[in-house]
């Protein structure tokens, strides 16, 4: 059985965002990741690997039994890593969903279409679950100097 592809809502998302305001440059260049733990049934075949070096994400098994591919993101592929914070119900399995270096409207698109992709393969979140969101400093201030960093979380610190 051959893999299909989860059809995306990307032309939706170009819209919204064609009608709100003109794109930020410097703001499309940031870079972040994003790990959403979820509970997976057992009988969608996913492969499941360790806390911190899970396995590519590639296909995985909708209820109906169809095999779904799984969305990349400039060929890179999702990762399923194990997470012993998730608790599960009999016929489940916890299952940390690790993207890949997102960037951009594309990285967003890229998110909502491996959540659709989540979604149809019958993943489901409780109070067990939670959302991980990783921002590239470097990426947001545009320096890597050890100073202007410092000075960044510092502030950023304040605010908090």
């Amino acid at each position: 059985m051959s893999a299909t592809t989860i059809p995306s809502h990307a032309h939706k998302l170009r819209t919204l965002r064609s009608l709100r305001k003109p794109e930020d440059v410097e703001a499309m260049n940031i870079r972040f990741g994003v790990e959403l733990e979820t509970k997976v049934p057992r009988t969608c075949g996913l492969a499941v690997g360790g806390y911190h070096v899970g396995y590519p994400v590639r296909t995985a098994r909708a209820a109906n039994g169809q095999e779904l591919a799984a969305p990349t993101f400039n060929g890179a592929a999702w990762r399923a890593d194990r997470d012993g914070s998730i608790t599960c119900e009999p016929g489940e399995m916890p299952c940390e969903f690790v993207s890949p270096i997102l960037h951009g409207a594309e990285g967003v698109e890229s998110l909502c279409r491996f959540m659709e992709w989540m979604s149809a393969i019958g993943a489901t979140v409780d109070n067990s679950c939670g959302v991980h969101i990783t921002v590239g400093v470097e990426s947001v201030i545009g320096s890597r100097d050890a100073g202007k960093i410092s000075e960044f979380v510092r502030k950023l610190a304040h605010i908090a």
